[in-house]
């Protein structure tokens, strides 16, 4: 190998070197930087509300004339969903995927509740059986614009019919998912979050 081979090797060689170890500092100062860059523990498949909100509650009451307070979104993981009392069948879908997830989580079931918070008057006679007999399922018709404002996220500026929201046990309004989110994902995102939380 002549000399100037070598030198281009050497060269090379150094060049890689120098690459190994200037990389980890350069990713450190770009996730630093750029904190949205950052790996996560958990993934979720739902959009996080950063930072959660705090929702302010008022005295409710459900289609079965059961009052509710505060205590409605509190101790409890709260999966809910908002329409009118039109259901269409998004609206139904969206129950449904509830139902599941919630479901889904076995010997956890107890730590979670499913909401269906109606914006106007609800007739319960005209609701199908799998909604009125479904026990797990809390429905709230009349639901006060106090109430509804809270969930028009300042990215959308109005609320978003047919969104799935998550509520954590200390009331906070935390992440929500789209109508046509995977079932599949909205399980994982909970189990995880059963699994990490010492709360709810």
């Amino acid at each position: 190998m002549s000399v100037s081979s070598q030198a281009k090797t050497n060269k090379r060689k150094l060049w890689l070197l120098l690459a190994v170890f200037a990389l980890p500092i350069i990713l450190s100062i770009v996730f630093y930087q750029f904190a949205e860059l950052r790996p996560s523990g958990i993934v979720s498949h739902g959009q996080l509300i950063r930072p959660a909100q705090p929702l302010n509650w008022v005295p409710m009451q459900d289609i079965k004339q059961k009052k509710h307070d505060e205590k409605l979104i509190n101790e409890y993981w709260t999966l809910l969903t908002i329409t009118s009392s039109q259901c269409d069948q998004v609206c139904q879908n969206n129950l449904y995927v509830m139902r599941q997830v919630h479901l889904a989580q076995g010997d956890q079931l107890h730590r979670a509740r499913r909401l269906w918070l109606v914006t106007d008057s609800l007739n319960p006679k005209k609701l199908p059986a799998e909604i009125t007999e479904d026990l797990g399922l809390v429905v709230i018709p009349n639901l006060p614009q106090s109430i509804l404002q809270q969930f028009a996220l300042p990215a959308d500026k109005k609320v978003v019919e047919n969104r799935m929201y998550l509520i954590d046990p200390n009331g906070n309004l935390m992440m929500y998912y789209e109508a046509d989110a995977q079932p599949s994902g909205i399980m994982k995102d909970l189990r995880k979050l059963l699994k990490v939380s010492q709360i709810g």
